[in-house]
């Protein structure tokens, strides 16, 4: 409000008290800015432990593939919550999560082992491996078999 006033009315003194006054309210903000800071760097704190624990909760249940209320379950939050977080702090939903997981693994298997397609489909908890090979096509464009014989 006072630089409103000392702006509108010229009188001597003005352009140094102008640039006295906007620099005591950039001190303002600043101040004002950095009592915030911690509470936003906790919620983001929390926000990265449930991420991660999450992601933990992923690589060791990711063969069962269990469902994203299930996890969210276990972390104590609800599925929309889950998925807003995962969302905001990895960019990717909670379920895409998931998927690059078992796609890790399957590629892991598909590469390094001898295991036959079927064996793969059953390791990552596929109930059938034509359920598993769509799965693997749908987020690769390549068949499992087309996959092994690239690698």
């Amino acid at each position: 409000m006072q630089i409103d006033t000392e702006y509108r009315r010229p009188a001597e003194g003005r352009d140094p008290l102008l640039h006295a006054l906007i620099q005591a309210l950039a001190v303002h903000v600043a101040r004002r800015a950095e009592r915030r800071r911690p509470i936003l760097a906790r919620r983001h704190d929390k926000g990265q432990d449930h991420l991660q624990r999450f992601q933990a909760l992923i690589d060791a249940h990711y063969a069962e593939q269990p469902t994203i209320e299930s996890l969210a379950s276990r972390l104590g939050m609800t599925s929309a919550h889950l998925n807003t977080l995962c969302r905001r702090l990895a960019g990717r939903s909670a379920l895409q999560l998931l998927h690059e997981r078992l796609l890790l693994e399957a590629k892991r298997q598909l590469t390094y082992t001898n295991m036959t397609i079927s064996q793969v489909s059953d390791a990552l908890g596929f109930s059938e491996p034509a359920y598993f090979t769509r799965f693997f096509k749908r987020h690769t464009g390549d068949s499992p078999k087309a996959f092994r014989q690239r690698q």
